[in-house]
């Protein structure tokens, strides 16, 4: 029989019970006095908390984890992942029984702790995942009192807040130099009095849940801005604290920062993260500056503010974020001030070589956002390739494309999308790729942004459904006036000239019937993107363009 405990609504089990089967009952020892942590996780993710509870196992004699593995595939992912562990673990073949009874007994959701005093007393999974992430071995024994008693300390931290105080710890005074050579003694570092930003990065180019990190080429962005303020003679640092997991990211990334940086996987980056109250699910690049007095002078949105404005930001106050704002309201963005960026003034050829931005002032200009990922994208851009192509044989020769890639993690991918395309680009990893995209508010793509003679913005349409798709080279020069024009011109013929239905020996077991307000759909003729108008079989969803349906292979019906 289940022998249990309910503690605030939640049921507290008999450990043997709990982590025992019929079969088994070898994995619990006799847990007496002892805390036990039940760590559930997986091996596809980061372990964030993995290195300080191991600390605490090894060091705390009354305080023991059992690993339940969240959603290995087979044994063999299993056995390598807990082969890291010096701890216990529920064995692979019963995890996902367990897991269902620490959703019923603990309510536990997904990854995370759970903690269980000999007292019978539980720390559910918010709090024990919090204390954890919030202050590493430090919250043993993880009861709630300890759990207040730190929060209170960093609100005393903060009142009293100072460099030295932030980046000084009970068993580190040190920093590292900027290639991790030497240590130097945070009182030597020369930090009091200056403006400080506290850069929290990594190194990889992509994690282990998949997401492609933005740090490597934030990174050379922030290079630039630290090295031109300290040519000002401005009393500006940074000291990276460092997310990654590998020793050789870490290593690789102090080789091209030319500042100070915290020990390779200190406890202190984790610590001030929540300090700063970064949430869990945020994700790095995140900076915070700490102005002369030692006092918070900015944490929301540094990224974005060096990204969009570089050395123009410093200091980073709010006046200044302001001021910034203000006057990008009143002036208008041009190529210019759009394409040139700190000591980056030039896109690319195919073959590498550069075109300064000065030789495209004077051209029609379209910015191409797109990504590699969408199944769609091929034929979005056979569709702009004809209608570039077209435009620049018998409309305007001068009129140039520059491909600006979102979200493409590695660089043969951007190789491959770069080498069938005509046109321009703006080189791999490039800073400028992250202020566009946040000047243009960008979350999806494709993008087209139109940029007329006078270097001037004239549209700007994030949709599969942009008029290049319906007019082709006939949307040319992309503004308002002749998108609206066209769509005029367009449902004139169609009510005049058209047919309503007709067959084509494309599909000549049924009649097509003229449609309107279709969606976006694929000609079954060309295999280039449709939208607005179409010959359509309802019956068999077989669609064709009117111009492809509108030729000598087809019969007018009515």
């Amino acid at each position: 029989m289940t022998k249990c405990n309910h503690v605030n609504d939640i049921i507290t089990p008999d450990l043997s019970v709990l982590f025992s089967s019929d079969q088994r009952d070898f994995l619990i020892r006799n847990n007496g006095e002892k805390i036990v942590g039940i760590y559930l996780n997986t091996p596809k993710f980061m372990d964030p908390y993995g290195s300080f509870v191991s600390k605490v196992a090894v060091s705390k004699g009354d305080f023991e984890v059992v690993f339940v593995c969240y959603n290995a595939i087979h044994e063999e992912e299993f056995n390598d992942y807990f082969a890291k562990m010096p701890w216990l673990a529920i064995p692979f073949p019963e995890t996902n029984d367990i897991k269902q009874r620490l959703r019923k007994w603990f309510r536990m959701r997904d990854c995370g702790l759970i903690i269980i005093h000999s007292n019978g007393e539980i720390l559910t999974q918010e709090t024990a995942n919090h204390m954890t992430e919030w202050f590493g071995e430090d919250a043993y024994p993880f009861t709630q009192e300890r759990f207040n008693f730190l929060k209170d300390q960093v609100e005393a931290s903060k009142r009293n807040q100072s460099i030295t105080s932030l980046l000084i710890s009970k068993s580190r005074d040190f920093l590292l130099s900027n290639h991790g050579n030497y240590q130097l003694p945070v009182s030597e570092c020369e930090l009091v009095g200056k403006t400080v930003c506290l850069y929290f990065g990594d190194n990889h180019l992509k994690s282990n849940d998949g997401r492609y990190s933005p740090c490597p080429e934030f990174t050379f962005l922030l290079v630039y801005v630290y090295n031109k303020l300290k040519e000002k003679g401005e009393k500006f640092e940074v000291v990276f604290l460092s997310c990654d997991q590998q020793i050789e990211e870490f290593k690789q990334g102090l080789e091209i920062m030319p500042w100070l940086t915290l020990p390779f996987k200190d406890n202190m980056a984790v610590s001030l993260w929540h300090y700063f109250d970064f949430r869990s699910d945020q994700h790095t690049p995140q900076l915070v500056i700490i102005g002369p007095d030692g006092k918070t002078l900015n944490k929301n949105n540094v990224v974005a503010l060096i990204e969009e404005y570089g050395i123009d930001a410093d200091p980073f106050t709010q006046e200044k974020v302001d001021e910034l704002v203000k006057a990008k309201e009143e002036v208008p963005h041009t190529l210019e001030s759009l394409l040139v960026y700190g000591d980056k003034d030039f896109v690319i050829r195919k073959n590498g070589c550069k075109v300064l931005v000065s030789e495209l002032v004077g051209k029609n200009i379209l910015l191409f956002i797109n990504q590699y990922e969408q199944l769609e994208t091929p034929k979005f851009t056979k569709t702009l390739i004809r209608t570039y192509l077209d435009i620049k044989a018998n409309k305007d020769k001068a009129l140039e494309v520059i491909f600006i890639a979102a979200n493409i993690e590695d660089e043969w991918a951007f190789d491959e999308c770069f080498s069938r395309m005509p046109w321009l680009a703006l080189p791999y990893r490039d800073a400028r790729k992250k202020r566009i995209q946040r000047i243009f508010q960008l979350v999806r793509c494709p993008t087209i942004i139109a940029i007329d003679t006078s270097g001037q913005v004239v549209t700007n349409i994030t949709s599969f459904h942009h008029p290049i798709i319906m007019h082709g080279a006939e949307a040319y020069p992309f503004t308002e006036e002749r998108f609206k024009y066209m769509k005029k011109e367009v449902d004139k013929m169609a009510k005049g000239s058209w047919p309503q239905k007709l067959k084509h020996e494309l599909h000549a077991e049924h009649e097509l019937l003229l449609m309107k307000d279709r969606q976006l759909y694929t000609c079954s003729a060309c295999m280039e993107f449709g939208t607005r108008w179409t010959f359509f079989c309802k019956q068999c969803k077989f669609n064709l363009h009117p111009k492809c349906a509108l030729d000598k292979q087809s019969i007018t019906l009515e």
